[in-house]
């Protein structure tokens, strides 16, 4: 399966990400990603565009910003600066990710207090949709390398309806799954 991850997409040796560049990905992304989308566009920038990690790169500290605290996209962003550039690339990354953003929140909540900004709301929902399609069309490409596996898809599956149509919480389709899906790949590794 790793060898699936590896082949979709290689880090290029030849490049290199200086602070400057990590600032302007990070600048970037923080000003204009709504919600979620910022991970799309992490993962865009970093792994298919400038080719500085590989897929599985990514994933692992995907993985790992999901048990820290904070935002996630934060805490992607500085994981990542930390692997290109070290301790300063974490703290450009981390700047870089939340003063843009910080900004553009600060200046969309004072044009809210006008009551006859219509506009502005109907925007806000707009990209809130987008942002829930960038994160379902992100999903779909990061499970890609599974797709032959039929336990990893029935899985991804029966976590996908137990959340969107039973409305199980995030704790229960831990308990559920969790073991369901480490007893099943201890025993098709047996196998």
């Amino acid at each position: 399966m790793s060898a699936v991850i590896d082949d979709i997409a290689q880090p290029d040796a030849s490049t290199h990400a200086t602070l400057l560049d990590i600032a302007l990905i990070f600048g970037v992304i923080s000003a204009t990603a709504f919600g979620g989308s910022s991970i799309v566009m992490m993962r865009r920038e970093l792994i298919l565009r400038r080719k500085w990690m590989s897929e599985r790169e990514f994933l692992e500290i995907y993985t790992l910003a999901q048990v820290c605290p904070g935002g996630l996209p934060i805490s992607i962003a500085v994981l990542c600066g930390k692997r290109l550039a070290g301790i300063p690339g974490f703290f450009v990354a981390l700047v870089a990710e939340t003063v843009p953003g910080f900004v553009v929140l600060m200046s969309l909540a004072l044009l809210s207090f006008d009551p006859h900004m219509t506009v502005l709301r109907a925007g806000l929902r707009g990209a809130a949709a987008a942002a829930l399609g960038g994160l379902v069309a992100n999903a779909i490409q990061m499970s890609y390398p599974f797709r032959t596996k039929i336990v990893d898809l029935t899985l991804m599956a029966l976590v996908g309806l137990s959340v969107t149509l039973l409305h199980f919480a995030l704790w229960s389709v831990f308990l559920v799954f969790l073991p369901i899906s480490i007893a099943l790949v201890r025993l098709l590794k047996e196998t």
